[in-house]
């Protein structure tokens, strides 16, 4: 047995049972050892965590290059990152209750964003500003979509916000009129609809600090 194959049966757990389902003994049950022999392969449950982020992250390939400006490179890597939400639902709650950036892999993608972020224009401390902005928007927007958003019934003959199946009172006009508009949500047109308008921030903000910049030289 080698340590991949700890970590794929991890992540198969998880994937099946939940994160609250996944064990050092559950796993061994599950690969026909007994728990002492995981700690050959790694040394805690944290390092066991750690690899099933990497795992899930290798597997999803990584995002292409250097191609493309700026928003486009952004964009393309919170999407990828949403994407591992979606093939892996339970593991992906990992990226928003531990912390990750000592994992290469995410490094690498955290450097990816702050170099198209430097590549915009941005200085240090706004880059940052902006890539805890982007990254948080992704995972939370992510983890909605795990959990249900709000509003959004369960059944789709019910029409929302009315899944309780009790009437909006008359003073809330503005959750009554959403309500045919909630039914057929397409969760990928409104994510890239978020993501967008933080671009489109970033790069108004990028614009003028560029100008501010030029000013200061002059």
């Amino acid at each position: 047995m080698i340590r991949q194959v700890v970590l794929d049966a991890a992540v198969r757990l998880a994937d099946e049972r939940g994160l609250e389902g996944l064990s050092m003994r559950k796993l061994a049950e599950e690969l026909g050892v007994k728990p002492t022999a995981l700690y050959n392969y790694v040394s805690s449950k944290d390092a066991l965590l750690d690899g099933m982020i990497e795992t899930v992250m290798s597997n999803a390939g990584s995002p292409s290059g250097r191609a493309g400006g700026w928003e486009d490179r952004i964009r393309e890597r919170l999407l990828w990152s949403r994407e591992i939400a979606h093939q892996h639902p339970n593991v992906y709650r990992l990226f928003a209750t531990r912390f990750t950036t000592h994992i290469p892999q995410v490094l690498a993608l955290v450097e990816d964003l702050l170099d198209a972020l430097h590549e915009a224009g941005l200085d240090a401390p706004s880059a940052l500003h902006a890539y805890r902005t982007l990254v948080n928007y992704t995972i939370g927007y992510a983890l909605a979509e795990i959990r249900g958003f709000s509003l959004e019934s369960e059944d789709p003959d019910l029409p929302p916000p009315f899944r309780s199946q009790r009437p909006i009172p008359e003073d809330f006009p503005r959750v009554i009129e959403l309500a045919p508009h909630l039914k057929h949500v397409d969760h990928d047109e409104e994510f890239v609809f978020g993501l967008d308008c933080i671009i489109a921030g970033l790069k108004e903000r990028s614009e003028l600090w560029k100008t501010r910049s030029a000013e200061v030289v002059d």
